[in-house]
This record gives structure tokens, C-alpha cells and sequence, in this order.
């Protein structure tokens, strides 16, 4: 029989290079700013022992052959050197079946508008992830993250996409990070010829077709580009020029209604009873207020541009709408829906 020590007999641990180790590990990756040598051996203390500088600069240097990601983050400044440990499989997360699904799901839907890039970044998140999680918790999520998946009819849902070429994405992407001009090949939706424009990309608009926004040098003004339509990319040796007024995509797109650049005007709509539970389900625009009627009818007031695509998608309400304000999308709605019930 093996009798049990008392804890006063038990003598501190003089020295424990693994316990060491996995403190200084830990530390390093709970840390943002990073930790200085003398810091690495605070952290490295057990038993109220603090080890010497030699023992934690071996330390150091273990940790970095073992995790080549240990990175020193002042490395050239003033001052003592700092070091950090980003976070590692090796200290496993747990992950479920909802993270997992939302992921995919995701990339999912980024794939179907168009958006490769996106696609691409969130699937390596994906499985940066997974190499990151308990094995334990990933057997069991996995089959799980897969039943979400169909169940949400995403695994292989058909339906209509754009298709844009990765490379052209890319392209402008890092323009955009670098503040480059660039030279375009760009098909005209009406002419169906190819000019060649300069521009200075600003930003993405994406919905049911993706468009470029950028400043065009040619015409000295902000264009909407759509993405199908450009053919070709070349980045140019110039600094892009912003508008001195651009205060970015968001605030660009706040009065437009769908990818339509001009004047906002205030819309106000009326939805019928037979509608109004529809409408209510409906964000028409940010700035939108709605009220309901006593007669069971939704009132719906907001100020956008775009009329031809606001008067595009009131027609498929069909008499369940009516436009109070202003006249001239009345009178488009009203010449849409006659349009839509000839072609049917």
C-alpha cells in the first residue's frame, strides 16, 4: 500500500520545464501587445520561484521552434522587445453544428451573388477553424452542421447567379487596398462595344446584380459599373483619386433605391388590407416608416431615387398597392403593370 504524502512534506517544485512552458504559452497568446523578456519570466513563475533570464530566454526559443507563428511584435522601435503567440490548435475550442452551418451557409450564399472572394474567405475560415476544434466536439458537430445544411435546402439549392470572373475581383480588390488607379475593358449594356475607361474603384454594390462604384477620370464623376460588364483589368502606377465629399459605399447608396443614382424623392405608398400583412414583412428602404390604417391598409413613406426600379418592383403587387406620392412614379408603376399584364 502506497501511503499519500502530507501536503507539508511536499517539497516546492524547484523546476518544472514542462508547467513553465504551457504558462508561458498561455501567456503569450492571452496577450495583444505582446510580452518582454522580463515579463516571460513572471509568467513563467511557479511556487512563487521566478526563473533566471537564461532559463527564460530557452524558453523563448523552445516555444519558437515548436510554434514558428511566435512573432516579435516591435521588432525596430524604442524600447525593450515585446513578443506574441497567436492562438493555436494546440489549444483546442470547442465548436457546434450552428457555427459550423453559419459558415457554410455563408460562403453559401456568397457563391450564388458572385461574391468568389468572399466564397473562398469564408471556407478557409471554415477550416481554419475545424484544424482549431476539440476532435471530441467536431465529430459530433459536423453530422449535425450537415442535417442544418438540408434542412435549409442550401446544399445544392439551383437558382440563377451572375457570373464573375474571380481574377477581375481581385484585381479591383486590391486596387482598392493599395489606392491605385485602373484601366478597364467595359462592355456597354446598350452599344455592345468595349471602351476602355480609367477609374479609380471605391467600392462594391452587390443585390440581385454587382456593381463597381468608382470614380470615372473620363466623364469626372461617380459611375455604377456592373461587374458582368467588365471584361478586363489593369492596374495602373497612379494614386486613385476620392472625391473630396466621399464618406464611403453606405452613405453613397443611403437615397437610392436598388443601384439608381438620382435625386430622392418622397415616396408614399398604401397597401391594401388583402396586402398589408405581406407589406408589413417587407424593409422597403432604411429610411422607411410604416404605419397601419384603421381600414387594415399599411402605409408606407420613405425618400429614395430609383423610380424605375421602385416602380419595377411595385408592379408585382399588382392592385395591391397604390402610389400616393410622387405623381411621376404613379404614372411608371401604373405603365409597368399594364406592360407586365400585356407579356402575360
Amino acid at each position: 500500500m502506497v501511503s499519500r504524502p502530507n501536503q507539508s512534506q511536499l517539497k516546492p517544485d524547484r523546476f518544472s520545464p514542462e508547467l513553465r512552458l504551457l504558462r508561458l504559452a498561455r501567456a503569450l497568446e492571452r496577450t495583444r501587445f505582446g510580452l518582454t523578456l522580463e515579463e516571460m519570466r513572471e509568467a513563467m513563475a511557479t511556487s512563487g520561484r521566478v526563473p533566471s533570464r537564461s532559463t527564460a530566454e530557452r524558453a523563448k526559443r523552445a516555444l519558437a521552434q515548436a510554434y514558428p507563428e511566435l512573432e516579435c511584435v516591435n521588432e525596430g522601435e524604442i524600447g525593450p522587445l515585446r513578443w506574441r503567440l497567436p492562438v493555436r490548435a494546440s489549444f483546442p475550442i470547442n465548436v457546434n453544428a450552428t457555427e459550423l452551418a453559419a459558415l457554410e451557409r455563408s460562403a453559401a450564399g456568397a457563391e450564388r451573388a458572385g461574391l468568389s472572394l468572399d466564397a473562398k474567405a469564408l471556407r478557409t475560415a471554415a477550416q481554419k477553424l475545424r484544424a482549431a476544434a476539440n476532435p471530441s466536439t467536431l465529430l459530433r458537430a459536423e453530422p449535425d452542421a450537415e442535417a442544418l445544411l438540408e434542412a435549409a435546402a442550401l446544399a445544392h439549392r439551383p437558382g440563377p447567379r451572375q457570373n464573375i470572373d474571380p481574377a477581375i475581383v481581385a484585381a479591383l480588390v486590391d486596387a482598392i487596398l493599395h489606392f491605385r488607379r485602373v484601366r478597364i475593358g467595359y462592355l456597354g449594356r446598350e452599344s455592345r462595344k468595349t471602351s476602355r475607361q480609367t477609374l479609380s474603384p471605391l467600392g462594391f454594390l452587390h443585390g440581385g446584380r454587382n456593381y463597381l462604384i468608382a470614380w470615372s477620370h473620363g466623364m469626372r464623376a461617380i459611375r455604377n459599373f456592373a461587374m458582368t460588364n467588365v471584361l478586363a483589368v489593369e492596374e495602373l502606377d497612379e494614386p486613385a483619386f476620392r472625391p473630396p465629399d466621399w464618406k464611403g459605399v453606405a452613405n453613397h447608396v443611403r437615397d437610392w433605391f436598388g443601384v439608381y443614382a438620382e435625386e430622392p424623392s418622397e415616396i408614399v405608398l398604401h397597401f391594401s388590407k388583402r396586402v398589408a400583412e405581406d407589406a408589413l414583412a417587407y424593409r422597403f428602404h432604411p429610411s422607411q416608416v410604416v404605419t397601419r390604417l384603421k381600414s387594415g391598409a399599411v402605409k408606407v413613406c420613405f425618400r429614395a431615387g430609383g423610380l424605375q426600379e421602385i416602380a419595377w418592383h411595385l408592379a408585382t403587387w399588382g392592385d395591391g398597392v397604390r402610389v400616393k406620392a410622387p405623381k411621376s412614379l404613379k404614372r411608371l408603376t401604373l405603365r409597368t403593370q399594364r406592360a407586365r399584364s400585356t407579356r402575360s
